[in-house]
């Protein structure tokens, strides 16, 4: 197998880098610096390492699986953060689209016995949309523990944050937080709340939906950032948005 003149220049970039800042004019310890990784053995896991990936190239599998799986996981973290966010607007939504607006119906009187055109809460609606809530807090939890993006994870864990700050008063509406930090809904209990606490609590930017809202909008920027970060570079020396070549060298040397 023949290494491509790209990976050679590159390969001799990354050795020359590291003499460089209290080298000599002469280049001695440039020369220095590639002799001692050769003499260590990373020079030859690094060529190991290249004709590995060769391989796998030539015979159709990925060459940056681990980066590609990271991919996965961080794409699958954003997607969950984007339904939590599409969740938490049908909360907040106000006008025609807003749940907290009262909706005529015809009940029948208990005195007369006719049927009358009465206005209440639609809380069959409030409760569906507050467990959808919840299914998509929870399914964020999960994908965010399954990568390794530090700042996703920090944001997630922003994002318990408020919500632990709120446990007593969720609890109240029959939302509790168990020892996984997920979300549960008592459905009969969230019926029985006074609406004017799961308004105050579900709507406005600045209310407990509206904060999650936020922190769901920022978990889907954080890992859109993480999968742009992701590079690695291919045979023919080209970068690929896939991987880290830099963590890869740094790992087999």
């Amino acid at each position: 197998m023949t290494i491509s003149t790209n990976y050679y220049n590159y390969s001799s970039s990354l050795f020359s880098s590291t003499s460089q800042g209290s080298g000599s004019s002469d280049g001695s310890n440039n020369i220095l610096g590639q002799y001692m990784s050769i003499k260590n053995g990373s020079y030859k896991k690094l060529l190991t390492a290249y004709y590995k990936k060769m391989d796998a190239e030539e015979s159709g599998s990925s060459s940056s699986a681990g980066a590609t799986s990271d991919k996965s996981k961080i794409l699958a973290a954003k997607k969950d953060a984007d339904t939590l966010k599409e969740s938490a607007d049908k909360l907040l939504a106000t006008g025609k689209n807003s749940i907290w607006e009262q909706v005529e119906k015809e009940v029948k009187d208990e005195k007369t016995g006719e049927m009358v055109k009465v206005k209440e809460y639609d809380y069959d609606r409030i409760v569906k949309a507050i467990n959808d809530f919840a299914s998509s807090y929870n399914s964020v939890l999960d994908s965010a523990s399954k990568q390794n993006d530090l700042s996703v994870l920090k944001t997630t864990a922003y994002m318990t944050g408020i919500t632990k700050s709120n446990k007593v008063a969720l609890g109240k509406m029959g939302i509790t937080i168990g020892a996984d930090n997920k979300l549960t809904v008592d459905e009969s209990k969230l019926k029985a709340a006074d609406i004017s606490s799961l308004k105050s609590y579900f709507t406005g930017s600045s209310s407990f939906a509206g904060r999650i809202q936020g922190k769901a909008f920022d978990i889907s920027k954080s890992a859109m950032n993480a999968v742009n970060s992701l590079k690695t570079y291919n045979k023919g020396g080209i970068i690929n948005k896939s991987g880290d070549l830099g963590n890869w060298f740094d790992m087999v040397c």
